[in-house]
């Protein structure tokens, strides 16, 4: 059997800094999906390539996106795509950094 779910829609994250945290706290989000085959996670910010000190894994279960010592430029839509033979599921995912 062959599958594609994937369990979000729109998300909108805000993340809150401080002059403390801001330089050396990562923040890491996890999406969980289903698929058979196993899809293949693909991660764009902005419609382009991630930027390097972004970071993202996948399992058979979920895809994670790690932006190590997160910044005001860390905002954006950035946007997940699976891809298996079954189809493709996009997400589109925007990003709000406030704080110094």
């Amino acid at each position: 059997m062959t599958q594609l779910y994937f369990l979000f829609c729109k998300i909108i994250y805000t993340i809150l800094l401080n002059n403390f945290e801001r330089d050396v706290n990562s923040t890491v989000f996890n999406f969980l999906f289903v698929g058979t085959p196993m899809p293949k996670a693909n991660w764009t910010k902005n419609g382009n390539k991630l930027p390097n000190h972004i970071d993202t894994t996948q399992t058979p279960d979920f895809t994670k996106i790690k932006l190590k010592k997160t910044t005001r430029s860390d905002a954006g839509d950035y946007e997940v795509e699976l891809k298996n033979n079954v189809g493709t599921a996009k997400v589109p995912i925007t990003i709000k950094v406030v704080g110094k």
